[in-house]
């Protein structure tokens, strides 16, 4: 009784802190964009940025700071204040379809910014960053809890691993609220699965309805179609590591997940109502309204240069790669991990991975061969462009390893050995490739 009292003590302790350094943080209106770039540009080449405590400014990253930050200011500013209809931003309601404050009722499932409903712009801009980053890392590590079956070193590492990512890091402003929409919904349907009673089973049931909603509104199909093929192979992970009591029948469950299914597809086909003018000037766009891919395109080089990508810069990367986003990639390791599951004496629950292993393999084909009209189109993979697919294999990458050293025990010294001689002969090759 007392370990169990000093256990909630200490879980309460530790969410505490978080919030502490949350709430810190946006006093202190701490964020981590890139606006600082503005004074190169308004003081000339030579100017020292303000305000910056610690990095550099990253021009790269101009969607945000050069396009995002300027419709922000004028959401703020506009008549009336957070106006879903904004010419500076677009036609139509378009302030609405990319995702900017406005007082239209979906926001409510847009927790990044709620700041804008309450504060002055910097505190509220501060919201916005502390909530992805922050709020990012606590939804990654509560995921990966459930991945790793309780595991809290394997939770750290899998939360570490997404998020200090290359491609997290480069596309952070476009990913992280994304990312924390799609790992909270992983978890609230968690919970569902689990829940040990009526009340808990509500909560997780709301949770999950709104996390749905929020990752549906975040409108990007190449990243959203990929986590979503994602979502449902890790199903079989996420319902075997939930423990559940029979004070909750498996049909009250499943009845709480069809009404959340019901009630997410009304809420996303009103908002679809109040922006049918905005979305029929968007299809008919050249991008993004007609881009149509078929996949491919990826070498092994490109496949594992994830390996590569502390050393990448913005100006100093493989020339192939475009610029330093784009070049941005995930440690695919998923392969090595396999071996994991044979080199070891003992393992169970493999068959929970075969739909994860699908996934990998399908998305592998995808980057690396593509695929025709027909199979793309009716995937819907045709919205993916080959790097943008990287989300959803590096992510699927990164559980796969989690879950499966989770479930493989006793793993033989001299096998884990020569797996990962193999990993640094990979890492070798590739390197060796990308110089010649």
């Amino acid at each position: 009784m007392f370990s169990q009292t000093k256990h909630l003590l200490w879980n309460n302790r530790y969410w505490f802190f978080l919030f502490l350094i949350f709430t810190i943080a946006v006093l202190a209106k701490l964020n981590l964009s890139s606006v600082a770039m503005w004074d190169y540009y308004l003081d000339g080449a030579s100017a020292k940025p303000q305000g910056v405590l610690a990095g550099s400014p990253q021009g790269i990253r101009s969607d945000e700071w050069m396009l995002g930050l300027p419709w922000i200011l004028s959401q703020v500013n506009s008549s009336p204040n957070l106006a879903t209809m904004n010419p500076s931003v677009g036609a139509e309601s378009s302030a609405l379809m990319v995702g900017l404050p406005t007082s239209h009722w979906s926001t409510i499932f847009r927790p990044t910014l709620w700041g804008y409903l309450f504060f002055e712009i910097e505190h509220a801009f501060s919201w916005q960053w502390m909530m992805m980053s922050i709020g990012l890392l606590v939804s990654l590590y509560l995921f990966f809890k459930r991945v790793a079956n309780g595991s809290i070193t394997l939770a750290i590492a899998g939360t570490l691993w997404i998020y200090f990512s290359g491609f997290t890091q480069w596309w952070f402003s476009s990913l992280a609220a994304l990312l924390l929409a799609f790992s909270a919904a992983c978890v609230s349907f968690s919970y569902l699965w689990s829940s040990k009673n009526r009340y808990n089973l509500i909560l997780s049931s709301v949770a999950l309805l709104f996390w749905g909603v929020s990752f549906s509104l975040m409108i990007y199909p190449p990243f959203q179609i990929p986590l979503l093929y994602l979502g449902v192979a890790i199903l079989p992970i996420l319902v075997t590591n939930s423990k559940h009591t029979q004070r909750v029948s498996l049909l009250g469950r499943i009845s709480a997940l069809v009404l959340v299914i019901l009630g997410s597809i009304v809420l996303i086909g009103l908002f679809i109502k109040d922006n049918q003018a905005a979305i029929a000037v968007m299809e008919k766009t050249v991008y993004p309204g007609h881009r149509v891919s078929l996949g491919g395109g990826f070498d092994v080089t490109r496949y594992f240069s994830g390996i590569f990508d502390s050393t990448y810069v913005d100006g100093r990367l493989p020339l192939a790669y475009g610029n330093v986003c784009e070049a941005s990639s995930f440690l695919l390791f998923w392969p090595i991990s396999i071996l994991a599951i044979f080199f070891s004496s003992k393992y169970q629950g493999f068959f929970k991975l075969v739909p994860l292993i699908l996934y990998l393999l399908w998305a592998s084909i995808w980057v690396v061969y593509g695929a025709n009209d027909f199979v793309a189109r009716t995937s819907l993979w045709s919205y993916v462009p080959t790097n943008r697919a990287l989300i959803g294999l590096g992510f699927g990458s990164i559980v796969f390893v989690i879950a499966a050293l989770s479930q493989a025990t006793h793993l033989r010294r001299g096998h884990l050995i020569i797996a990962l001689c193999g990993l640094s002969f990979l890492a070798v090759a590739s390197y060796f490739f990308m110089r010649h």
